[in-house]
């Protein structure tokens, strides 16, 4: 590839992987993340001694290049396999959670990587064949050789709006669908006495249920719960308040689960573009005469691996142009 400095606009699973190969061929490459923290939905909440993995649960594994990198998360204490008492769900194959919460997963990825966070770009531009990007705090970042997205479907479309070249993203992703997702994180003071540590049913208004405490490597003392909303009761209720929302799923939890315990302490996150409905059927989009590019699960799968995958995927191409 022409040498020229990288952008990734996103520090997801996808993005950070997608860096950490341009980053190992010896490519200049900035990650822009307007969060506070990397992983994305790999995403751990921290409230003092709590905790909470809010964003997804855990990762299976089944390709051979993401096996490599999560035995290697494994072996230096960044991941772990965990197997508990679960209601409604088999474990086919193993379920690999991160230590000591979920966004230790991506920590590997993002060591010795240019990461800024709390910095939200809002229109990417095109000026004699390079890129540059405004953000939130009105800063034009750039000039960059190389431009890659690694956002959310609905994100990438409004990123791309004002492109005055050929390329129309829009079109491309039109078919791509991304579902809502209330979690709700909820902690008690004692150990609940329930029948299992994961519930799971995709048909009611509580799709998951899982206790954070029961996976491996986490020193919370109290009882801390995940609890995730179906996509249809999310769609229903996606302008509630969080408090509504979480006093909603805890009731619905304790209806299921025989819970008569009142919580310490509960909280809702809304994640807009949780889960992948409809994806766009090929690793990731890429423009030779752009040098601009896509990728995230939505590319793939509803499965954190889809965004490995795209994300090296993206990388590859970006490579492989003279």
């Amino acid at each position: 590839m022409t040498e020229g400095a990288v952008a990734i606009v996103g520090a997801g699973l996808a993005g950070l992987a997608c860096a950490r190969v341009l980053f190992g061929a010896q490519h200049a490459v900035t990650v822009l993340e307007k969060s506070r923290g990397v992983g994305g939905r790999i995403a751990t909440r921290r409230v003092g001694r709590l905790a909470f993995d809010h964003g997804a649960q855990y990762l299976m594994v089944r390709d051979a290049g993401f096996r490599d990198y999560m035995e290697l998360a494994s072996a230096t204490g960044y991941a772990a396999q965990w197997q508990p008492a679960a209601r409604g769900v088999s474990q086919r194959e193993p379920w690999y959670v991160g230590v000591p919460g979920m966004s230790g997963i991506v920590k590997p990825l993002a060591a010795g990587l240019d990461v800024k966070r709390g910095l939200k770009v809002l229109m990417c531009e095109r000026r004699d064949g390079e890129w540059f990007l405004k953000t939130e705090s009105g800063d034009v970042l750039g000039p960059f050789a190389v431009l890659l997205l690694a956002v959310p479907a609905p994100q990438a479309v409004e990123l791309t709006r004002d492109f005055t070249e050929t390329l129309d993203v829009e079109v491309r992703l039109r078919n791509v669908r991304m579902a809502p997702c209330w979690a709700a994180m909820v902690a008690y003071a004692d150990r609940l006495d329930v029948p299992a540590d994961v519930l799971t049913d995709q048909e009611g208004t509580l799709s998951w249920a899982a206790r954070d405490v029961g996976k491996p490597g986490r020193l919370a003392t109290d009882d801390c719960w995940v609890l995730h909303a179906s996509s249809e009761w999310t769609r229903d209720h996606i302008d509630d308040t969080h408090a509504s929302v979480a006093e909603a799923l805890v009731a619905e939890f304790a209806a299921r689960m025989g819970v008569t315990a009142r919580p310490k302490y509960r909280d809702a996150h809304l994640w807009r573009y949780a889960r992948v409905e409809q994806p766009l059927g090929e690793p990731c989009i890429w423009d030779a005469n752009l040098r601009f590019g896509l990728c995230g699960d939505w590319c793939l799968d509803a499965r954190a691996e889809a965004a490995w995958t795209s994300g090296t995927s993206l990388a590859q191409r970006v490579l492989a142009t003279p």
